[in-house]
């Protein structure tokens, strides 16, 4: 899954970008991704 890649690829620089686990960066990407669908009528 995109979001998966996205939060699996902050772990190849951990100390630069770890500031959550996997679980919540999938959740609040999950949130944005749903936020932004929200604001835009008509896309699915």
């Amino acid at each position: 899954m995109r979001i998966e890649r996205c939060c699996d690829s902050t772990e190849q620089y951990p100390l630069q970008l770890h500031e959550t686990d996997k679980a919540s960066c999938l959740a609040m990407k999950s949130d944005e991704i749903k936020r932004q669908q929200s604001a835009l009528p008509g896309l699915p």
